[in-house]
């Protein structure tokens, strides 16, 4: 058994979510997955989440149960966030030591909240903040650079950075965004990738389905399904196939519209259980996915370690996991090109067979659970390591540009008005009436 690294590992859920939408959307066995290999190394692992008691339901079925903070009270968030050092008190007692990780940058601040407690409370902790997917850059892409929803989605990210010790993303290019936007050093940064459960049998060609297609994802404008209902239409005439979209999203109904109006062969699918979505991607000829932009795409990882042909737009994410040729297949993401590169592919058994083996040994090789448990691990130790490591004291928590230095003083007065009102937004009701009475006594002392 490996050194414990700390007493407690905190996994801070996204935004939004709880153990019980993972079960409701099928995820909950395939995310906790990491979190069962990981636990031997700490005494016992605390998941804060964002739903209420219902958590501890799914909780109790996993095979290492873990200890859940939930918002029972169903307070508004930053209410539920503030409250987190009291609810952890209650329900452990002291804290010795602790890791601190997040699922995805933007947990309402938990990590944040948590890890300052702990902090002036000279308790041992690091805390690691893990970037799945770089959503400021998702959010300037869908509502332009300069939007409001990528700025403020770029503020939690550096916000988080701000008090990390040790930054984790999914693939070297999110992890060289970050280190360049955000000034870190080598020692700073980790690439622990996306994993696939590599226990699954693969099907030879014969034993697929054929014809069959599928794409997995969210209908979002971003996922260009339409594309492959375009495609498919193309080819329905020449080719017996069938497109099946496994997904939910506020596209459902225009996407089932433009299907009609092709005659195209689509079957739309809810959303299921991971380990049914696996069985679907197994039983495809083909497997298709044509986003304009990806992180590290766990459909397309499992799809790959499932023995898929995979057919790919060449775009930021996808085309950066496919080997042209050799693992899959990468084309511009035009309906046509789609249609033009599936028919040849649906002609040609051995070539999927041999495209599919190829993507299952790399993606395997590559994202098995068993090698990024290894790296995940070495990051738990970097960061338990960085932390203890790291000079005491507050250091700057506020950062200002130097460009203010060239303005009036009513202009830098009015920029610096307006950052402390967008604070205030931020902070539970509470927050904000303490902070105006310990700014109100520091004006008086002055």
């Amino acid at each position: 058994m490996s050194r414990r690294l700390a007493q407690t590992l905190f996994a801070t859920m996204t935004r939004g979510m709880s153990l019980r939408e993972w079960e409701r959307t099928g995820l909950l066995y395939r995310e906790w997955a990491l979190y069962e290999r990981i636990a031997q190394d700490y005494e016992r692992i605390v998941v804060i989440s964002h739903g209420d008691d219902e958590d501890q339901i799914p909780a109790a079925r996993l095979e290492h149960p873990p200890i859940v903070i939930a918002n029972r009270d169903r307070l508004p968030v930053l209410d539920y966030v503030a409250s987190l050092p009291a609810r952890i008190q209650e329900a452990l007692g002291p804290v010795e030591s602790a890791v601190i990780r997040t699922n995805q940058m933007d947990d309402a601040g938990a990590a944040c909240t948590i890890a300052g407690w702990l902090k002036r409370l000279s308790t041992p902790c690091a805390l690691i903040a893990r970037c799945g997917y770089l959503r400021s850059q998702f959010l300037a892409a869908e509502f332009g650079p300069g939007s409001p929803q990528a700025a403020d989605a770029a503020l939690i990210e550096r916000t988080v950075i701000g008090m990390a010790d040790l930054v984790v993303g999914t693939t070297e290019r999110i992890v060289s965004d970050l280190a360049w936007r955000d000034g870190l050093s080598d020692e700073q940064v980790r690439v622990v990738p996306n994993y696939v459960l590599d226990d699954a049998c693969i099907l030879p060609d014969e034993s697929r389905r054929p014809g069959l297609l599928v794409c997995v994802g969210q209908l979002v404008p971003r996922k260009r399904v339409d594309h492959l209902i375009r495609a498919v239409a193309e080819l329905h005439g020449d080719h017996e196939v069938t497109l099946e979209v496994i997904g939910s999203g506020p596209q459902e109904q225009s996407l089932r519209a433009l299907a009609a109006e092709l005659g195209a062969p689509v079957d739309f699918l809810p959303r299921m259980p991971h380990h049914e979505v696996l069985d679907h991607m197994r039983r495809a000829a083909v497997y298709l996915q044509a986003s304009a932009l990806e992180g590290h795409p766990k459909t397309l990882m499992e799809a790959m370690a499932c023995g898929s042909a995979c057919i790919v737009s060449d775009s930021p994410g996808l085309g950066n996991l496919i080997q042209n040729g050799v693992t899959g297949l990468c084309v511009s993401g035009e309906p046509q090109t789609f249609a033009y590169a599936l028919a040849g592919l649906l002609e040609d058994a051995c070539w999927r067979e041999q495209l599919g083996a190829c993507a299952s040994q790399f993606a395997r090789t590559h994202f098995g659970l068993e090698r990024v448990i290894e790296l995940e691990r070495e990051a738990h130790r970097a960061a338990v390591d960085l932390a203890a490591n790291r000079p005491r004291g507050n250091g700057a928590l506020i950062r200002w540009s130097p460009a203010l230095l060239q303005h009036a003083p009513n202009e830098i007065a009015e920029q610096w008005s307006r950052a402390f009102e967008a604070l205030l937004a931020r902070l539970p009701p509470a927050s904000q009436a303490g902070l105006r009475r310990e700014l109100a006594r520091r004006d008086r002392a002055a």
